[in-house]
């Protein structure tokens, strides 16, 4: 989850877990509550999309919501399967950054992005290095002949 003010951003997994392909309209929303519902008066903000999923199929979507204040929320989605519906919820705080924006690496830490961009900088650098070694090798060779 991207917890970043003003674009909140959350990813939604919905199965078919049934045996023919459905529509799947799904609902989600930012509440300060975790028993906050979609039109209650403290809803933060909040959206709707449908899908149609076969059977076996996972859809998988990134959704976002706006949020203009740093505080404890919770991210809410329920996605109704003919008559019923299943709730999920997860608690984040909003936060500002310096410079106002956020980027979203998914499961994975800005540290541990960091670490790989450092390796790939190494890795390239000893391909350098490398380089000029045997450029070097070739001249030693051409001047003994």
């Amino acid at each position: 989850m991207d917890n970043v003010i003003p674009d909140i951003t959350a990813k939604l997994s919905i199965t078919n877990e049934g045996n023919t392909s459905q529509e799947y309209t799904y609902y989600y929303w930012i509440t300060p509550r975790p028993d906050g519902e979609i039109g209650d008066n403290d809803t933060i903000d909040s959206g709707s999309a449908s899908k149609l999923i076969d059977p076996g199929e996972t859809f998988v979507t990134y959704v976002t919501l706006t949020c203009e204040d740093e505080g404890d929320y919770y991210f809410r989605a329920r996605v109704y399967y003919g008559t019923e519906y299943s709730d999920s919820y997860q608690q984040f705080t909003a936060v500002t950054t310096e410079g106002g924006g956020g980027w979203y690496v998914e499961g994975e830490t800005l540290l541990q992005y960091m670490t790989y961009i450092i390796v790939i900088v190494f890795f390239f650098a000893l391909i350098a290095i490398y380089a000029v070694y045997k450029a070097k090798s070739r001249k030693r060779r051409r001047r003994k002949k």
